[in-house]
């Protein structure tokens, strides 16, 4: 049994390579049906390879805010809030980057943007003192 999808193959190149293939062999006519999964079982494997390798990077990278948060509060910033402003501070945001929030806070660090709440009352905070 064939799992490939014709539609959905150049969806997946580009998943995997960056970009969308042109001329592909994939849809030549005399390409059998095993060349075409064979090639998306490779695809499939790569994606599957690159998700597992984004998890592991997020996961360093929020472990890694985690300790910049430690060393911000034993530096002097009292508590977790006071410390994650800081961070934020250390950006060097303008006004339309706070306009965005936590979104625009996790993606300049590189995490997960379900983490953007966390960041957002700080946001708040900065945009108000640069409109003061």
């Amino acid at each position: 049994m064939y799992t490939f999808s014709t539609e959905l193959f150049s969806d997946l190149h580009k998943d995997v390579y960056g970009y969308r293939p042109r001329q592909h062999w994939f849809y030549d006519t005399d390409t059998t049906d095993e060349e075409r999964q064979k090639e998306w079982d490779y695809l499939c494997d790569q994606l599957d390879l690159q998700i597992e390798e984004d998890r592991k990077v997020k996961a360093m990278r929020l472990q890694a805010l985690e300790l910049d948060i430690a060393k911000n509060i034993a530096l002097g910033a009292g508590d977790r809030e006071t410390a994650i402003r800081w961070i934020i501070q250390s950006l060097n945001p303008s006004n339309v980057d706070l306009m965005y929030g936590g979104e625009w806070v996790c993606y300049e660090l590189g995490l997960e943007f379900a983490l953007a709440p966390m960041f957002n009352n700080a946001c708040r905070e900065l945009s108000l003192k640069e409109d003061a």
